[in-house]
């Protein structure tokens, strides 16, 4: 196959693109590994076509609007590009779905709403409500505690979270001592007639607590659980975890010393120890270049699979990926799709660290 096709990337977070004068990998997008890709593949002898990246930029949710996520999708299909990597915003993910199944163009899209998959729309998951429960409930299990206690954010996500935690506990036989909802960032005082009673319910203490939300507690309301006497684990879920990262974040990872987060990496895959060997000095965006590496290998995969330059032929070709070892996850965490899977990760791609001095770092696997 030697057509030239034309491969479209919708960044939906426009303000926060990296500075134009940085060339650090990390500084790159989705373009930069997929030309490393393509470059692997045929220096093992495969046919690829050529390539041309076509941008599309749009501030989307939740700082600006999903009509810029909908005007870019279709700026990107009527510029002619055969399959679209974005967008990297869970909130923008079902709106450019419907696009994209509009215009049947195929797509891989970062999220954690499973249900942005369409037959046009893949995913690879940055979590998901029941895949995050459950990998914090069998953490819990594996750990010997039964008793945890949920606070959870008044958000939809949070509500979302909570209510697939119950069920998967349930399921395997945990106790939810109590479940407690909380409006996004409160602080103690917010909480004081709940949070007390919740950590130490009749005298018998719950032995982890899972905390739930788009963003990680406020300080304040971390130092009420730590100085309320509580002992036990405290967690968190994914994109709680990745918000502790932002400028404006309510608590900062010093803050949270101590506590478990869920993470999409972890140094026991091999993948992701070579990627940290290879760029030592982008230690703080290992996370971001281990999916953008997984996606230009998905893409660089669909390309030499595609029987035409088409998007028929791009969206039939990401049906046949299979097997591919994921740089996210533990190891064993593979790359595949096929005519009726939409989600790339699988396995044990849902990893559990923890915050010490301030770096998130490896735990024993559980």
């Amino acid at each position: 196959m030697t057509d030239r096709i034309r491969i479209g990337v919708l960044n939906d977070a426009a303000d926060l693109r990296a500075d134009e004068d940085d060339d650090s990998p990390a500084s790159h997008d989705i373009a930069f590994w997929l030309d490393r890709e393509i470059a692997a593949l045929r220096r093992r002898g495969c046919a690829l076509p050529d390539v041309e990246i076509v941008h599309a930029y749009a501030l989307g949710l939740p700082g600006g609007t999903g009509a810029a996520v909908e005007d870019a999708c279709h700026r990107l299909i009527d510029d002619g590009v055969a399959l679209i990597v974005g967008p990297f915003v869970s909130d923008n993910a079902a709106i450019a779905a419907r696009v994209y199944e509009e215009r049947r163009v195929p797509a891989l899209i970062c999220s954690h709403d499973e249900h942005a998959r369409t037959r046009h729309a893949f995913q690879l998951q940055s979590g998901g409500a029941v895949d995050e429960a459950a990998r914090l409930v069998q953490h819990l299990a594996a750990s010997g505690r039964t008793r945890p206690v949920v606070l959870h954010e008044t958000s939809r996500l949070g509500e979302r979270l909570a209510k697939a935690f119950q069920e998967e506990a349930a399921i395997a036989g945990l106790a939810p001592s109590a479940s407690v909802a909380v409006a996004p960032q409160a602080g103690a005082h917010e909480v004081a007639d709940t949070l007390a009673p919740a950590l130490d319910d009749d005298g018998a203490r719950p032995d982890a607590l899972i905390y739930l939300g788009r963003t990680v507690p406020s300080r304040e309301l971390c130092d009420a659980i730590t100085q309320s006497g509580y002992d036990g684990s405290c967690l968190l879920n994914l994109l709680a975890a990745r918000s502790a990262a932002t400028p404006h974040a309510p608590a900062r990872p010093e803050n949270l010393e101590g506590w478990l987060h869920l993470s999409l990496v972890s140094e026991r895959n091999p993948r992701f120890r070579a990627l940290q060997d290879e760029f030592p000095d982008a230690r703080a965006h290992h996370d971001t270049m281990a999916r953008d590496h997984d996606l230009a290998r998905l893409v660089a995969h669909a390309l030499a699979r595609a029987p035409s330059p088409t998007p028929s032929g791009l969206r039939l070709a990401l049906e046949q990926v299979r097997l591919l070892p994921a740089t996210q996850g533990e190891e064993g965490t593979m790359l595949g799709l096929g005519p009726l899977a939409r989600a790339a990760l699988q396995g044990p791609y849902l990893t559990i660290r923890q915050w010490k001095a301030g770096d998130s770092v490896a735990i024993p696997e559980t």
